[in-house]
């Protein structure tokens, strides 16, 4: 029985190794394995090479991940925190984190700001809030500083009028009336004058830095006490010790009486100088002057003479310089007709007409009436020149320029004298400055050179705030006569050839009539155009 069973046992593993040879061939050419004695040598070969198998490819994998990770290695938030110019402000700006790096937090942003010294005025809040749930990409202020308040500069109230513009009246017909002029402004002992606002002070400022910022000085104004003025006791107020005519004059308020002449300015009076208001009921004769430290009133004509006033000047019936005839105001000068004269004002020049005049004012040149005629002569001024005519049919040589201030451009000019010699006097005394430095230091400095190296110092300083006034001053008037040059010149009927125009830097020669125009200047150039 046990042999039956043997035999059919034999029979059976014969079939099943016969049935398993061709798959073992067609394996053989993929994968050929070695030979082994028994099925359990072969189970046990066959297990090992699996694992041999495995373990490369878990190595595989983990070159793969080391390769992954070194590639994507996390990258933290950026922080960035910077300042504005003045300190005054400070900003945040985050780049998110990248392949899982850290989100900011309270504590690096904090971090960063103290970093660039930001330890005023920070927003708390905002950093709290951006630690829990940031905003990238985005300009952020994260904090703010506390600007200076700057000094208020001390002011003076007038209870005056402290500039009189004489202007006489233009009637429906055309005509000019140089009578009601509104000079005379009278005052009684006693009345205030002006009130002083003293310097207010300002307050000092933080930076986010936390420096100190401090605020601009204010400018303290000197009570203008003049002549028959006085100051109140605390030194607020300027009271009027007289009665008279106030005006202001050299920034100063005086109170002045009016010197009149009744008849002729000639040989029975001589040359007059007044420091008030001088009136004049008929004519200024060839050869005399008038000088007055007010204002100039004539009623008659005015000839060859030479007319200086620190206020304005109205003359009711016109001159003839006759080529020598002068006339200066500090202010305005209105006169009905102008002829062969020399004319410089510091403000406005009025006429009905003017011919073959050297005219110089620092504001507007007028023509008006009926006439309103400029022909011949040189004619500049400050602003604006307006007439109805200008030049002749005859082709009249006639210069007319504007936007230049003859007062400003002295100044300008004084500027350019003092402040070189400012510089060298401080450069002087720099030197006396080392000098006793180098004493001090070795021990040889007396006390009679100590006294002269403490007075250098001071001298130093005063001279350096000179030298900043001179140059603030200084940059003012370039400003203003850069501004002066905007200015226009309006002909309401004709302009003609043969007058030449300068606006600034630009000049035109005019070569045909224009009817009705305006000239200004553009860029380089000048440019004629209809009235707007």
């Amino acid at each position: 029985m046990d042999t039956v069973k043997n035999i059919l046992n034999n029979e059976t593993d014969s079939k099943i190794v016969e049935d398993q040879e061709p798959e073992r061939d067609i394996k053989k050419n993929e994968d050929p394995k070695p030979d082994c004695d028994t099925d359990e040598e072969a189970g046990i070969a066959e297990t090992e090479e699996n694992k041999l198998e495995e373990n490369e490819l878990e190595e595989n994998e983990l070159e793969e991940n080391e390769l992954e990770e070194k590639e994507e290695e996390p990258v933290d938030a950026v922080i960035k925190a910077y300042l504005s110019k003045d300190s005054l402000q400070a900003f945040l700006y985050m780049e998110p984190p990248v392949n899982g790096g850290n989100a900011p937090t309270y504590d690096t942003i904090m971090k960063a700001l103290m970093e660039k010294k930001i330890i005023y005025g920070i927003d708390m809040t905002l950093i709290k809030d951006l630690g829990e749930m940031p905003v990238y990409n985005e300009e952020l202020i994260i904090a703010k500083g506390t600007p200076p308040v700057d000094d208020q500069d001390a002011v003076l109230k007038f209870h005056f009028p402290v500039t009189k513009d004489i202007k006489p009246k233009v009637n429906e017909n055309g005509t000019v009336n140089f009578h009601e002029m509104g000079i005379v402004e009278n005052i009684e002992a006693g009345k205030i004058l002006c009130t002083k606002v003293p310097v207010v002070k300002g307050k000092e400022g933080k930076a986010v830095t936390g420096k100190i910022l401090k605020p601009k000085k204010g400018k303290d104004k000197v009570l203008p006490v003049g002549k028959n003025t006085i100051a109140s006791e605390d030194g607020l107020q300027v009271i009027a010790d007289a009665d008279g005519q106030v005006d202001f004059i050299n920034n100063r308020i005086n109170v002045l009486d009016t010197f009149e002449v009744r008849g002729n300015v000639g040989s029975e009076t001589g040359d007059i100088e007044f420091v008030g208001n001088v009136t004049v009921f008929g004519d200024v004769q060839s050869g005399y002057s008038i000088n007055a430290g007010g204002n100039i009133r004539i009623e008659g004509i005015v000839e060859a003479a030479h007319i200086k006033a620190e206020g304005s000047i109205s003359i009711m019936k016109g001159m003839n310089g006759m080529g020598k005839g002068i006339l200066e105001s500090k202010e305005n000068i209105n006169c009905k007709y102008m002829e062969n004269t020399i004319a410089v004002a510091k403000g406005s020049i009025r006429s009905e007409s003017m011919s073959n005049c050297q005219i110089r004012c620092g504001e507007d040149l007028e023509l008006i009436g009926k006439r309103g005629m400029l022909v011949g002569g040189s004619y500049v001024a400050g602003q604006n020149i307006t007439a109805k005519t200008i030049g002749s049919d005859a082709y009249t040589h006639t210069e007319i320029e504007i936007g230049k201030d003859p007062e400003l451009y002295e100044k300008l000019n004084h500027f350019h004298e003092t402040i070189p010699q400012i510089k060298k006097e401080i450069n002087d005394l720099e030197k006396i400055i080392g000098f006793l430095r180098q004493l001090e230091s070795v021990g040889k400095l007396t006390e009679e050179k100590r006294e002269l190296l403490n007075n250098a110092v001071h001298t130093k300083q005063v001279k350096r705030d000179e030298l900043n006034d001179a140059d603030s001053e200084q940059q003012e008037i370039i400003e203003l006569l850069a501004q002066k040059s905007k200015g226009k010149i309006i002909c309401k009927d004709r302009i003609y050839p043969g007058v030449r125009v300068s606006i600034g830097i630009a000049k035109m020669s005019i070569n045909n009539v224009f009817i009705d125009c305006v000239l200004t200047k553009k860029e380089d150039a000048i440019i004629i155009s209809s009235p707007d």
